[in-house]
C-alpha cells in the first residue's frame, strides 16, 4: 500500500483526501481561460455514490499560476429508478466561481454538469466546498481544493524482506513515487542490518525509483527497524519505512551411506569416509548427503586441508561452493583415484557452512589395489627328448585382481627354442588364461632359460624352462629341477663359477664336502684364496633390471654374457651382404664353455644371422660373434631375438659328469632390430595407447631403488618401432628400445633411484618409427624424502591440575608430513613411566595421516612435573625397507593436587510437597580445589514416617540427579538439578554424599578413590497430601436449634476429619477434580470413606436447615476442593447411548437434583495453606419425606469421601423421632464399679407436635437373667413426652458385669405410632488387669468440638467467648466454676440477653449469672457459670441456650404492634362509605323496582358495612423478631467422692465440695432428693387449674390491695441489707431456674442477689457466717461471738480460751467455709470484671513505689498519751 507524503500542513478536511495517490491522465474538465493546464495538472479524480447520487470526492487544482483561471467541472449522476431534486450552495471563496444556484432535477440515470473555476489571486493554500441538499433532507458536499506546489513522496508502509540465514544478504526492492512537480532531493538514514542501496538522489518530478533493501542479519532474531527517508529542498520532511526481517541459524546435517554424522565420526570430531579396497586405475565415489532442515538456505564450501603437492591428490571434490536452500538436499560426491598401487592414502576436506555456522572435517581414507596375477607352476621340466621332438606343457596364469590385466613373456616365440603359444595378451579379472608351452629342440645339449612374465604394476614373475635332447652321437645329463637347485646353493656360496670337473677336484681335496641335501659346502672358506664372491640372492625386479650385467649397478657377475643385450641396426640400405655388427662373448666362469646359437629354422632365409653358431671359450676368455642383417623388402621393420646357450664342456655327455655338481646351462639373448625405412618415404603411422598418463614413483630412501612399469598396446595394423630419448637421472627404463607388434602389450619397466633428498620430475620420451613429428611422452615423478613429523605447539603439552591418584588425558595430534609412511614410537624414560603414558604409544602413520593420541597424566605428588619424552619415528620405503630414525623430543608439563568438592548449601529444604508431585532445587557443588575431579554422588535416606519399613523398600525412589557423575574444572560451580517426588506422607532426609572416581575406561567403568564416601548435602522434604479440617460447624434457620455437640455428631465432623487426615487410596488418586467423571447415573465409589451429613428434621415448611462448615487448609500446601453432585459426574451422553431404564435410586436422585433440595455453596475452592472457607450446606423443607443425596467431596490429589446427604421434612401433624444414628455406644466402664456413672442418649422430636415414648426393655429383662439376675444395662427414663423442636434425655446406668463387649437392642416406640430398634453398645474393662492401658473414659479432656465460635452468622449481635465448657472429672456435690463472655459486636445496635435450660432438671445442677441483661454496642459482659453435680455420677452434657434480641428491631416491633393495634381500633370504630357503594345501590333500585321494606333496606346495607368491619379487623399482625440462639455446652462427668480421691488424687487439691450439701446428704440418710431434686409435677385437669388460677389471682389481689404490705414492701427498699442476705448466695441462683417459666420476677431476685453480693465486704464476715437456711448451730456460734466482744475488757483468762475455742469452732462449720468461697469468688469475679471492661490493664508489669525513709521509733518516754492510746 502506498503512501502520499505531504510537506505542508493542511486542514483536517484537506488531509483526509490527499492520502490518496492520483494519477497522472489527460483531464477531462475544460480548458483554461488563460493560462495552460499540463499533463501533470489534468488528474482523474475518484468518484463516489451517496443518496443514489454518483459524484466526484473532491477537486483539486495543481500547478497553478496566479492570474490565470482554470476550470473543472463536477459532474452530478442519478443512478437510482427514481427522479431526485437537489439544491446546491456556491463556494464562500471567491477564488472559486460556478453557477447560479438553482434548482436540480435529475432523472434516472440523467447527469448534470456544473463548472468550477478556479482563479488565485494570492499563493496560498485554498479549500471550499459545493454544498449539496436532497429534497429529503440528505446533504452532502464536494471539496474544492487548490494546492501549492509540494514536496510530496510516496512509499510503502513497511516492507518484509522475508526470512534468511544469519550472516546471510537478502535484498527487495521497492519504490520511490515522486508525486509532485518538484524536482525532490532525498536520503536516507537506516541502521544495521538493514541497508539501502543508493541511500541518496533525486527524483524527478512524477517519476519514481527503484530502491534495493538489503538485509544482512548477524544474530537469530526477528528485527523490526524504522529507516527514515528524509527528502525537500533542506530535506526537512520526512517518511518513515519499516523494514521487517526475520533471521534464523541455518542448519546442514550430513550422512554417508544413510548414517548421521555421529555414527560415522571418529575419535578427534572428524567424519571418516572410508573408500576402502579400490583396483589402481579405477576410481570410486562415495556421496555425502547434506541436509538442509530449515527455511532458510546455507552455502557449503569444501576445500583441501592438505598443503601436500598435488602428484599426490588422489581424492577429489567436485563441488567447491554450493547453496543449499532451505528443505533440500545437496549430494558431495568425493572421487577415489589411486595413483599408485598397494597404498594407503589418507587426505583431509574441509567443509564450512557459510554464515558462521559450523565446520566439518571430512578425512578420506582409501586403499590401492595393484594387479596380482600369478602362474600356475614357476618351474617347467621337459626332461629328455630326441632331437626334432616336439613336447607341450601347460602353464595358467590367474589374474585375481578386479581388473583386466596384460601381460607379456618377454621372449620371441618365433625363435625360442621355448615357444609359448600366448605370450603376449590380456588376463580378465577374476579369470585365468591357459598358455601352452612348446619345447622343440635340435641340438642334443641341455636347455634352461628362465623367462620373465612382465605385468604392470607387479614384480616380474619368473618361469623356468628345463629340457634335455639326446641324439645317436650326444646324451647329455638328463636336467632336473634339483641340479638346478644345487647350482643355485652353489651360486649364493661362491661356487657357480666352477667347473663340474673342478669341483669334483674339491670335493676330492676335501676343500668341499658334500651335505645332506647333496649340496656343496665350502670348508675354511676364509683360509681359501681365490675363493669367488658369493652371488646375491636379488629380488624379482632387482633379478629382471640387473642379471644380463648391463646395467649401471652389477649386483652378480653373470657367468657368460654377451656385450649388449640389444643390437640395433637403424635404417639398412638393401643389398646383397646386408650390414653386418661383431657383440663379444665372454666367459666369466672357471670352466671352457661351449657356446651354440640357435639359428631359425624355416623354408625362409632369417634377416638376423649370428656367427659362429658354435663356439668354444676358455675359462675367463672371450669370442667375437658376427651378426648380420639382410633384408628382404623396403619401408619395413625387422625385429628378432636370437637365442644360445652356453654349457660347460665336461657336460656333453653323462657318463663322465657327477650328479652332485652339474651346472644348467646358460641361457644368451641378443635382440636385433632395423628397419628399411627409405629417407623421402614416411614410416607407418604408430597407433597406440598408453595405460596411464603419468607414472608417479613413491618417495624412497636416498640411493634406494623403486620399480614401476607402464604398458603401451599396439592398437594399429603395423609394427611400432620405439627408441627412448632423452631419459634423465635419477629415472631409467628397459628396454630402451625395440618393436611392438601388432596387437601386442609391451610393458615397460622404469627404475627411479634418487640420489639425494628433492623430489624429481622427468618425462619419458619415446620415438616412434623414427618420426620426428610423433614422441609418447609420460611425465615421471619421483623423490627421495626423510622422516618428519608435525606437531602441534612446537611439541609441549600441558596438562592442568590433576587430582591425585587421578589421572587426566588429553588427545595430542601428530601428523606425517613426509611422502613415506612412518613407524613411531614414544620413548618414556622408566622413571616417568608411572606418571605419563600415551596410547597408541607406536604405529604406522601413512602419508598425510593425523593421529589423535591420548596422553594420560597420573600424577604421584603435590607440585608441578615437567616429562620430556622423545618421539622416535623411522620411515618405511614400499620395497619395506627402513628409513634413518629421526627424534622429536616432546615437553609434557603437569601439576598434581589434592582434590574436593562442597556443596554452597549444607541443607537444602524442599519443605512441603504434594505426594506424587515434584520440586526441583538447584544444587551447586563447588570445586574450591586447583584440579578438575571426577566425580560420583552417592544417595542415602532416611525416612520418618508411620509407615513400615519394607513398604518403604518397595516404594521408587524419591531422589532424582540430573547428574550422577562427571567432571567438575577447578575454581568452578555447577549446578545439578535435583527432583523430588515423595511418594508417601513421611518426612524425607536424603543424604548427598560423593566419591571422586578415577577417569572412565573405555568400557564406562571406574573406581573411587577413598573406600567411603565425603558428605556433601542434606536434602529435606516432607510428603503431604492436600488436606482439609473441619474446625466448626454452626446451624442457622431450622438447624439453629440444635446444639452444637448435636450438630457436630449430625455432621460426622470427627469422622469427616479422620478421613480428610487419612491417605488416599491409589484408586482415589487416579481422577482429578477436572476427569472425575463416568458413564453411569450413580457413579463408582473409588473410597472406602463414607459418612453422612444428616440435616436432621423439621416440619414441612419451615425455614431451610442451613449449616455452615469451616473448612480450613492445616497444611502447607494448597487444597483444591470441589463437592460433586451426581449430574455433575455423570458425563453428557448421546441420545442413542441412553439406557431410558432407571432404578429407584437414580429415580430419587433425579427429583431431588431436579428439585435443588440440598445446595452447597461454594462448590468448589482453592484453600492456600492456613486459609480458610465456610461452606454453606442447606436443605430446604419444601417436599414432606426423607431424602438422600450421594455427594463426592474431591480434594484434588488428595482424599475422596462419598458424603451422604440425608434431610427428613415431616408432614403436618406427624410425629416423628429423629434418630442420627441407630446405633449408640456407651463410655466404657470399669467392671466392679458399685456407683458407675450415668450415660445419656438424646432424642430429637423433629415433628411439629408433642409426642409421648416408650422404650421397650423386655431385652433388659432377658439381658438381666443371663448375666445371673445381674442388671447390666437400666434405662432409668423409659417413658416421656418430647415438645416439638426438643430432644429428651434417655438416662441409663451400665454396669458391666465381665471385661466384654454388650449390645443391647432396644425398641423405642412412639405412643399411636412407629418404633425404631437402637443398638447400644457397652464395654467393659477390668482395671486390674489393663492398668496404665486401660480405656480413656473422660470424654471431657477430649474437646472434639469446637469450642469457640469461628463462623459468624446473619443478623448475630452477640457472641460467646467460648461455646464449650469442659468441667473434665468432676466429685458429686462440688462447686465448679467457669467464666464466660458474651459481646456484643454491633457498633450501633444495643441488646438484651436472657440464658435457658433445654431441660429444667439442668436448673438445679448449673447456674450462671447474670441470667438476663442488656448489652450496649460494642459492651461485654462477664457470665459466671457454677456447676454442682447432685449425688449420682453422670455424664453431663448440658445445652445452655442465650437468647439475644436486637433492641432496635424490638423496639421497631413495639411501634408496629401499637401502629397496628391503633389501626385495628380505627378498623373497629370507623367505617367508609364511598361513591362507589352508592352507584352500585342505585343500581341495583333501577334493576329492582319494587323496593323492600325499609327495615330489610338497612339491613342488608349493615351487614355491608359489618364484612367492611372484618375486612379491616384481618390486618396483618407484626411478626416479633424471632432472638437470635446462642449454644453454651458443658460437659462434665462426676464421680462419688472416695472414687474421685483414688482415681484422681492429684485433682483432689483444687477441688471445692459444697459441705452444706454433704451435710444435707448426710443428715437425709445420703438422700438429696428433698432438697436437690425438683418437685414432682402433679397431673391435673384443665378446670382443676382453672380455679387454683382463679384462687391464686384472688389472693394477689387481695395483698396487692393492702396498704400496709405496701408499705411495708417500699420500706425494704430504703433498710440496710442485712448481714445474713449474703449467705444464700452459695446455693443456686433461682434467677436461672425461673428462667424456664416467669422471667421478671426471677431477673429482679437475680440482680438484688448480684448486688447484695457485690456490696458484702470484710467487715461482715463473721457476721456473715451464718447459715443461709438459718439453723440453730449457726445462729448460736454468732451470737456468742456478739456476746464475746461486748464483754472483752472485762472478761478472765477462761473466758478468753472459751472465745477462741468458739471462733475455732465458727471457723470449721460449712456455712463459713462457703461464706469465704464466695466472697473469695467474688473479689475474683470483680477484679475480672474491670479487667473486662478495660478499667485496668491486667497483664500490665507491676509498678516498683519507693517508700519514703523509715522514720526512727522514739523512745518510750517520749511517746505521748494519745500516741500510746492510739
Amino acid at each position: 500500500m502506498a503512501v502520499a507524503l505531504h510537506s505542508v500542513t493542511e486542514s483536517p478536511r484537506m488531509s483526509a483526501a490527499v492520502l490518496k495517490p492520483l494519477a497522472s491522465v489527460p483531464g477531462k474538465g475544460g480548458a483554461a481561460s488563460n493560462g495552460k493546464v499540463t499533463s501533470q495538472q489534468k488528474l482523474t479524480t475518484a468518484r463516489r455514490v451517496i443518496f443514489g447520487i454518483e459524484v466526484e470526492q473532491e477537486i483539486v487544482f495543481r500547478g497553478w499560476e496566479l492570474g490565470k483561471s482554470y476550470t473543472r467541472k463536477v459532474t452530478l449522476k442519478n443512478v437510482i429508478f427514481q427522479g431526485q431534486k437537489l439544491h446546491f450552495q456556491a463556494p464562500t471563496s471567491e477564488a472559486f466561481t460556478t453557477l447560479y444556484p438553482k434548482l436540480i432535477t435529475l432523472s434516472p440515470g440523467t447527469s448534470f454538469v456544473i463548472p468550477v473555476t478556479f482563479k488565485p489571486v494570492e499563493r496560498q493554500v485554498y479549500d471550499d466546498a459545493l454544498v449539496f441538499q436532497t429534497t429529503d433532507g440528505g446533504t452532502f458536499e464536494v471539496p474544492l481544493r487548490g494546492l501549492l506546489p509540494e514536496f510530496r513522496l510516496s512509499l510503502p508502509e513497511s516492507l518484509h524482506l522475508g526470512v534468511g540465514a544469519t550472516h546471510d544478504r537478502i535484498s527487495s526492492c521497492f519504490e520511490v513515487v515522486n508525486e509532485s512537480e518538484l524536482e525532490t532531493p532525498f536520503y536516507w538514514k537506516f541502521e544495521p542490518p538493514f541497508d539501502i542501496q543508493s541511500s541518496k538522489g533525486v527524483i524527478a518530478p512524477f517519476k519514481k525509483q527503484q530502491v534495493t533493501a538489503t538485509f544482512v542479519p548477524d544474530d537469530a532474531k526477528r528485527y523490526i527497524l524504522d529507516s527514515i527517508l528524509l527528502y525537500g529542498d533542506k530535506y526537512q520532511h520526512s517518511a518513515k519505512l519499516r523494514l521487517e526481517g526475520v533471521s534464523k541459524y541455518p542448519q546442514v546435517m550430513f550422512y554417508i551411506n544413510g548414517c548421521a554424522l555421529e555414527e560415522v565420526t571418529s575419535a578427534d570430531g572428524n567424519l571418516i569416509v572410508d573408500f576402502g579396497k579400490v583396483a589402481f586405475g579405477d576410481s570410486r565415489d562415495r556421496m555425502i548427503e547434506l541436509r538442509n532442515p530449515t527455511t532458510v538456505g546455507a552455502t557449503v564450501e569444501v576445500s583441501r586441508m592438505d598443503k601436500t603437492h598435488p602428484i599426490d591428490w588422489v581424492f577429489e571434490c567436485p563441488i567447491k561452493k554450493r547453496p543449499i536452500p532451505g528443505k533440500k538436499v545437496l549430494h558431495v560426491t568425493l572421487r577415489f583415484s589411486p595413483k599408485l598401487p598397494w597404498t594407503t592414502s589418507v587426505e583431509y576436506f574441509h567443509v564450512r557452512v557459510s554464515n558462521k555456522c559450523g565446520n566439518l572435517v571430512i578425512k578420506c581414507i582409501g586403499e590401492s589395489l595393484g594387479p596380482r596375477v600369478t602362474a600356475s607352476c614357476g618351474l617347467i621340466n621337459f626332461f629328455q627328448l630326441m632331437a626334432g621332438q616336439t613336447a607341450t606343457q601347460p602353464l595358467k596364469l590367474e589374474n585375481h585382481s578386479d581388473q583386466d590385466v596384460c601381460y607379456m613373456f618377454d621372449t620371441d616365440p618365433e625363435t625360442s627354442v621355448f615357444h609359448f603359444d600366448r605370450p603376449n595378451g590380456v588376463v580378465p579379472s577374476k579369470s585365468h588364461v591357459q598358455i601352452v608351452v612348446t619345447f622343440r629342440p635340435f641340438l642334443p645339449i641341455q636347455y634352461y632359460r628362465r623367462v620373465s612374465l612382465l605385468v604392470p604394476d607387479q614384480e616380474p614373475i619368473f618361469i623356468d624352462l628345463l629340457g634335455t635332447c639326446h641324439d645317436i652321437h650326444l646324451r647329455p645329463v638328463i636336467l632336473q629341477a634339483q641340479h638346478l637347485r644345487l647350482f643355485r646353493l652353489r651360486n649364493e656360496r661362491g661356487l657357480g663359477y666352477y667347473s663340474p670337473e673342478q669341483l669334483d677336484e674339491f670335493i676330492r681335496a676335501k676343500k668341499v664336502e658334500v651335505g645332506e641335501d647333496d649340496s656343496l659346502l665350502v670348508r675354511e672358506a676364509e683360509q681359501w684364496e681365490g675363493l669367488c664372491e658369493p652371488a646375491q640372492q636379488l629380488p624379482p625386479w632387482k633379478e629382471f633390471f640387473f642379471a644380463d650385467g648391463h646395467a649401471d649397478i652389477v649386483f652378480n657377475v653373470p657367468h657368460v654374457a654377451l656385450e649388449t643385450t640389444h643390437l640395433d641396426f637403424g635404417r639398412v640400405e638393401l643389398g646383397p651382404g646386408g650390414e653386418v655388427r661383431t657383440v663379444c662373448l665372454k666367459n666369466n666362469t672357471k670352466g671352457a664353455v661351449l657356446f651354440n646359437w640357435l639359428q631359425p629354422t624355416g623354408p625362409t632365409q632369417p634377416s638376423f644371422t649370428a656367427q659362429p653358431t658354435f663356439v668354444e671359450v676358455p675359462a675367463g676368455g672371450s669370442a667375437t660373434i658376427a651378426v648380420s642383417f639382410r633384408p628382404e623388402a623396403t619401408d619395413k621393420i625387422y625385429a628378432c631375438e636370437l637365442e644360445g646357450f652356453a654349457y660347460f664342456k665336461s657336460q656333453r655327455d653323462f657318463q663322465i659328469v657327477n650328479e652332485k655338481t652339474v651346472a644348467p646351462p646358460f641361457c644368451l639373448t641378443l635382440k636385433c632390430s632395423g628397419h628399411t625405412f627409405q629417407p623421402k618415404s614416411e614410416p607407418f603411422q604408430p597407433r597406440f595407447l598408453f595405460d596411464r598418463e603419468q607414472l608417479v614413483f613413491p618417495s624412497v630412501n636416498v640411493d634406494e631403488m623403486f620399480f614401476r612399469s607402464v604398458s603401451m598396446f599396439n592398437s594399429g595394423d603395423a609394427p611400432i618401432y620405439f627408441r627412448v630419448t632423452d631419459l634423465n637421472a635419477p629415472f631409467a627404463i628397459k628396454p630402451a628400445n625395440g618393436v611392438v607388434r601388432v596387437g601386442e602389450y609391451q610393458v615397460f619397466s622404469v627404475k627411479c633411484v634418487p640420489n639425494r633428498m628433492d623430489q624429481f620430475v622427468s618425462t619419458l620420451n619415446l620415438a616412434l618409427n623414427e618420426r620426428t613429428d610423433i614422441e609418447a611422452k609420460i611425465p615421471l615423478l619421483g623423490s627421495a624424502d626423510k622422516a618428519t613429523v608435525f606437531m602441534e605447539n612446537k611439541g609441549e603439552l600441558y596438562f592442568p591440575p590433576t587430582n591425585l591418584g587421578n589421572c587426566l588425558s588429553r588427545c595430542y595430534p601428530i601428523k606425517n608430513t613426509s611422502r613415506v609412511p612412518l613407524l613411531f614410537e614414544w620413548h618414556v624414560h622408566h622413571t616417568q613411566s608411572d606418571v605419563i603414558s600415551v596410547s597408541p604409544s607406536s604405529g604406522r602413520l601413512e602419508p598425510n595421516e593425523s593421529l589423535a593420541q591420548t596422553w594420560t597424566f597420573s600424577p604421584k605428588a603435590a607440585g608441578k612435573t615437567l616429562l620430556k619424552p622423545n618421539l622416535v619415528v623411522q620411515g618405511v620405503s614400499r620395497t619395506g625397507a627402513l628409513m634413518q630414525k629421526a627424534s622429536f623430543p616432546a615437553r609434557i608439563i603437569g601439576s598434581g593436587s589434592e582434590g574436593g568438592i562442597s556443596a554452597v548449601e549444607a541443607y537444602i529444604d524442599y519443605g512441603t510437597m504434594v505426594v506424587g508431585s515434584s520440586a526441583v532445587r538447584p544444587i551447586t557443588l563447588v570445586n574450591n580445589s586447583d584440579c578438575a575431579v571426577f566425580y560420583k554422588l552417592v544417595v542415602s535416606v532416611v525416612i520418618d514416617g508411620p509407615y513400615d519399613a519394607k513398604d518403604l523398600a518397595e516404594d521408587p525412589s524419591t531422589l532424582e540427579l540430573s547428574q550422577i557423575e562427571g567432571w567438575l574444572q577447578a575454581r568452578c560451580k555447577q549446578l545439578i538439578r535435583a527432583t523430588v517426588r515423595p511418594m508417601r506422607r513421611v518426612q524425607y532426609q536424603h543424604r548427598l554424599a560423593y566419591f571422586l572416581m578415577t577417569n572412565p575406561d573405555a568400557d564406562g567403568d571406574c573406581r573411587p578413590l577413598f573406600s567411603e564416601p565425603r558428605h556433601l548435602c542434606h536434602l529435606l522434604s516432607t510428603g503431604v497430601y492436600p488436606s482439609l479440617t473441619a474446625t466448626d460447624v454452626q446451624g442457622w434457620g431450622s438447624a439453629r436449634r440444635l446444639k452444637k455437640k448435636l450438630l457436630w455428631d449430625y455432621f460426622s465432623v470427627d469422622s469427616l476429619n479422620l478421613s480428610l487426615q487419612a491417605d488416599p487410596t491409589p484408586a482415589e488418586l487416579i481422577y482429578t477434580v477436572a476427569t472425575r467423571q463416568s458413564f453411569c447415573r450413580t457413579p463408582r465409589v473409588l473410597t472406602r470413606a463414607v459418612l453422612d451429613f444428616n440435616f436432621g428434621a423439621a416440619p414441612f415448611g419451615s425455614d431451610e436447615s442451613s449449616v455452615h462448615l469451616l473448612l480450613e487448609n492445616p497444611g502447607h500446601v494448597t487444597a483444591e476442593f470441589q463437592f460433586l453432585m451426581p449430574e455433575e459426574l455423570q458425563m453428557d451422553l448421546e441420545f442413542w447411548a441412553e439406557t431410558g431404564e432407571y432404578t429407584e435410586e437414580e429415580l430419587h436422585h433425579l427429583k431431588v437434583q431436579g428439585q435443588r433440595l440440598f445446595s452447597v455453596t461454594p462448590s468448589k475452592g482453592q484453600l492456600e495453606p492456613g486459609a480458610q472457607v465456610v461452606i454453606r450446606a442447606a436443605y430446604s423443607h419444601r417436599v414432606p419425606g426423607t431424602d438422600r443425596l450421594p455427594v463426592l467431596l474431591k480434594v484434588n490429589k488428595g482424599r475422596e469421601i462419598l458424603i451422604n446427604f440425608v434431610g427428613v421434612t415431616t408432614e403436618p401433624g406427624r410425629q416423628y423421632l429423629h434418630f442420627h444414628s441407630k446405633k449408640h455406644t456407651f463410655n466404657p466402664v470399669p467392671i466392679g464399679e458399685p456407683n458407675p456413672s450415668l450415660q445419656v442418649y438424646d432424642l430429637y422430636n423433629g415433628g411439629d407436635t408433642t409426642l409421648s415414648f416408650k422404650v421397650d426393655c423386655s431385652s433388659l429383662v432377658e439381658s438381666r437373667l443371663e448375666n445371673f439376675d445381674y442388671q447390666v444395662l437400666e434405662c432409668l427414663t423409659p417413658s416421656g413426652e418430647i415438645p416439638a423442636g426438643r430432644s429428651f434425655e434417655l438416662l441409663f446406668k451400665f454396669s458391666p458385669l465381665e471385661a466384654r463387649t454388650y449390645v443391647f437392642d432396644l425398641p423405642i416406640q412412639i405412643v399411636d405410632g412407629e418404633t425404631a430398634l437402637i443398638s447400644f453398645c457397652g464395654l467393659g474393662f477390668d482395671r486390674r488387669a489393663l492398668g496404665d492401658s486401660q480405656p480413656d473414659v473422660d470424654l471431657a479432656e477430649r474437646p472434639t468440638v469446637a469450642s469457640r465460635q469461628a463462623i459468624p452468622l446473619q443478623d448475630q449481635l452477640a457472641v460467646l467467648s467460648e461455646e464449650r465448657l469442659s468441667f473434665s472429672n468432676v466429685p458429686v456435690f462440688s462447686r465448679n466454676r467457669r467464666v464466660v463472655f458474651l459481646n456484643n459486636t454491633s457498633l450501633d445496635r444495643p441488646a438484651q440477653f436472657q440464658w435457658h435450660v433445654t431441660h429444667r432438671s439442668h436448673s438445679q445442677i448449673v447456674t450462671i449469672v447474670p441470667a438476663r441483661g442488656r448489652l450496649e454496642p460494642g459492651e461485654s459482659t462477664l457470665c459466671h457459670l457454677i456447676l454442682v453435680p447432685d449425688s449420682d455420677p453422670k455424664f453431663y452434657d448440658l445445652d445452655l441456650i442465650c437468647e439475644v434480641q436486637d433492641l432496635v428491631r424490638l423496639r421497631q416491633y413495639e411501634e408496629d404492634i401499637r401502629d397496628w393495634q391503633e389501626e385495628l381500633r380505627k378498623a373497629e370504630e370507623e367505617f367508609t362509605i364511598t361513591e362507589k357503594d352508592t352507584e352500585m345501590e342505585n343500581k341495583r333500585k333501577v334493576a329492582k323496582p319494587q323496593s323492600k321494606p325499609k327495615s330489610q333496606s338497612s339491613a342488608s346495607s349493615g351487614s355491608k358495612y359489618r364484612k367492611d368491619l372484618s375486612l379491616q379487623a384481618e390486618l396483618r399482625k407484626p411478626q416479633r423478631p424471632a432472638p437470635f440462639l446462642l449454644h453454651l455446652g458443658v460437659t462434665a462427668q462426676s464421680h462419688n467422692i472416695h472414687d474421685f480421691q483414688a482415681q484422681f488424687p492429684d485433682l483432689w487439691d483444687s477441688v471445692c465440695l459444697d459441705r452444706t450439701l454433704v451435710q444435707t446428704q448426710r443428715v437425709n440418710g445420703g438422700s438429696v432428693e428433698a432438697t436437690a431434686a425438683p418437685t414432682t409435677a402433679v397431673p391435673a385437669e384443665d378446670f382443676e387449674g382453672e380455679i387454683v388460677e382463679l384462687a391464686v389471682s384472688n389472693v394477689l389481689h387481695s395483698l396487692l390491695g393492702d396498704s400496709d404490705l405496701l408499705a411495708a414492701i417500699a420500706a425494704v427498699h430504703s433498710e440496710p441489707a442485712p448481714f445474713y442476705h449474703q449467705l444464700p448466695q452459695a446455693q443456686p441462683s433461682p434467677g436461672l431456674r425461673a428462667a424456664c417459666g416467669s422471667g421478671a420476677s426471677a431477673s429482679a431476685e437475680g440482680g438484688a442477689s448480684a448486688a447484695a453480693s457485690q456490696r458484702s465486704s470484710s467487715s461482715t464476715m463473721a457476721a456473715a457466717a451464718a447459715p443461709a437456711s438459718g439453723s440453730g448451730g449457726a445462729a448460736d456460734s454468732v451470737r456468742s461471738i456478739r456476746a464475746s466482744s461486748a464483754s472483752a475488757a472485762g472478761v478472765d483468762r477462761a473466758s478468753c480460751e472459751a472465745e477462741e475455742l468458739e471462733k475455732e469452732k465458727v471457723l470449721t462449720t460449712a456455712q463459713f467455709g462457703t461464706l469465704c468461697e464466695s466472697v473469695l469468688e467474688n473479689i475474683l469475679l470483680n477484679i475480672v470484671s474491670e479487667a473486662n471492661q478495660r478499667e485496668f490493664d491486667i497483664t500490665a508489669r507491676p509498678r516498683l513505689i519507693a517508700l519514703p525513709p523509715r522514720r526512727k521509733p522514739q523512745p518510750q518516754s517520749q511517746r505521748t498519751p494519745q500516741s500510746s492510746q492510739r
